[in-house]
């Protein structure tokens, strides 16, 4: 694997991770205008669809050998 392979597999992980808070920090407005329950099964339906991203992304990234 290059480096430049290395790095961009790194981004996508971060963009992921800053994702997930820009999330959690709509949860209140969300909460304001939503019914809670509503809230709840978004979160978890995007919650899901996190970890099918996260997995394909594991899958890609080999292990960096020293």
């Amino acid at each position: 694997m290059s480096l430049c392979e290395v790095r961009g597999s790194s981004q996508r992980s971060l963009r992921l991770r800053l994702y997930r808070g820009v999330r959690r920090d709509h949860l209140a407005e969300f909460a304001k205008t939503i019914p809670g329950r509503k809230v709840a099964r978004f979160y978890q339906i995007e919650n899901k669809m996190d970890a099918v991203v996260r997995y394909d992304l594991a899958a890609t990234i080999p292990v960096v050998e020293e």
